[in-house]
């Protein structure tokens, strides 16, 4: 199942306010990501573009490393991996590390084998820190290992909780079926062409001004770039998805002291 895990010490532990993976030090032209090994047409770069279709894919079976140099300390609360499949390839534990001079490297968080039950999208909220290098040290199993997305940054945390107006992403299925059915009328099965999650999420009650400082960039950065998603952090760990947004953001006033509401509408890879 999907994954919502935090570090001792995590700003963001013990929370149910609404945890959204979306700035990624990854995809800025400063940064640099390089691995230990890359197939021709599967590069490290990959995991940084924004699609799901192309991956990082290694050449061997060898324990991998992948190295993101920032350019300079940026501080960094989260990562998160999706549409991998760890769960057959993995063949031990995900190391995440950090370091100022790409040579001596510190532990970070530890992803546990066990922990990882399927290909779901796994976010973790870290301690803060600031550093320039940050390195993911993967076991694979085989050459067959692919990751297609990692983010590295800070976590957007919701100013409010949120629970009766919104639906659990990972329990809404919206799907394309081709049934088929014999000349008398049995049911001969069905083809699942293609499935997502979907929901939409209402939030009440944000302050003006940090609605205008925290929510709006990511209004701007998700017209183009998938997120990671953990509505309800504390009580659904396992409740965490990558999505891209279906419909406008649209905020609203709710009220003579200048608060805000708004919705986001997604849809999820399952």
């Amino acid at each position: 199942m999907p994954l919502m895990q935090f570090e001792t010490g995590a700003v963001y532990a013990d929370s149910n306010n609404a945890l959204i993976g979306y700035h990624d030090y990854g995809r800025l032209s400063a940064t640099t990501i390089t691995a230990s090994s890359a197939q021709v047409n599967q590069p490290a770069i990959n995991v940084a573009n924004g699609n799901t279709w192309q991956f990082w894919q290694p050449t061997a079976a060898a324990s991998q490393t992948m190295v993101f140099d920032l350019g300079s300390a940026k501080t960094v609360d989260y990562f998160l991996i999706a549409s991998h499949n760890f769960d057959e390839e993995l063949s031990g534990d995900v190391v995440f590390a950090y370091s100022d001079d790409n040579s001596s490297y510190t532990t970070a968080f530890t992803l546990d084998d066990a922990d990882v039950t399927d290909d779901g999208i796994i976010m973790v909220n870290t301690v803060s820190r600031s550093h320039r290098y940050w390195r993911f040290t993967i076991p694979a199993a085989s050459a067959d290992l692919k990751i297609a997305a990692i983010y590295i940054g800070q976590l957007l945390q919701i100013e409010q909780a949120v629970y009766n107006s919104a639906n659990s992403p990972n329990l809404t299925r919206e799907e394309t079926l081709v049934p088929s059915d014999s000349e008398g009328g049995q049911f001969l099965g069905s083809l699942l062409r293609r499935e997502w999650f979907t929901a939409n999420i209402n939030w009440e009650h944000l302050d003006k001004d940090w609605y205008r400082a925290n929510f709006d960039p990511f209004a701007v950065t998700s017209q183009t770039w998938p997120f990671g998603i953990a509505w309800r952090p504390d009580d659904f760990s396992s409740e965490v998805v990558f999505a891209r947004r279906t419909g406008p953001i649209a905020p609203r006033n709710s009220g003579p002291s200048g608060l805000m509401s708004v919705s986001l509408q997604l849809r999820a890879i399952t």
